[in-house]
């Protein structure tokens, strides 16, 4: 994903190419696949079902490829046009919104990211009866939440 952020937020392809718009939905895409990922290695913590056996590997490479297809889509669809599912084409940069996408690039990552510290808080203390990683826990996601916070805020300063 790294290569894909540096390429995509970076300046070696010409604003508003095809090739540009390609890689941003894949980025997308991986975005969105690599969140389901930590959400069902975390599910698969629980111990609800084996890890390594095919009644968790088969429902993680499916909804990763389904979660995949779809970040993949809405950004090409937003970006393209292609369809009128999502809304149309937009003539003009400024005006192009999509509430899909927000809700693939924004609120999918922080509602995995909530469950994955609830779950993995109950595993810790409920399951493990242990206390020592949730001060590894709590570090990493005031860490997160930090760099979440400076990503927002510094982001529209820098690129002014």
């Amino acid at each position: 994903m790294l290569p894909l952020n540096a390429i995509t937020t970076g300046a070696f392809l010409q604003q508003g190419s095809t090739t540009l718009i390609i890689l941003t939905a894949l980025h997308t895409g991986f975005i969105a696949a690599f969140f389901w990922a930590l959400l069902a290695n975390t599910l698969v913590m629980t111990q609800v079902v084996e890890d390594g056996t095919w009644s968790s590997l088969v429902p993680y490479y499916i909804f990763s490829v389904l979660i995949f297809t779809l970040g993949t889509y809405l950004s090409l669809d937003t970006a393209l046009g292609v369809t009128d599912a999502i809304g149309a084409l937009a003539n003009l940069p400024d005006s192009l919104r999509s509430i899909s996408l927000f809700v693939v690039l924004m609120i999918w990552p922080l509602l995995c990211v909530v469950l994955y510290i609830a779950l993995m808080t109950y595993i810790v203390l409920v399951v493990l009866h242990v206390h020592h990683p949730m001060v590894f826990y709590a570090l990493s996601t005031l860490l997160f939440v930090l760099s979440q916070l400076a990503w927002f805020l510094l982001g529209q300063v820098l690129c002014m």
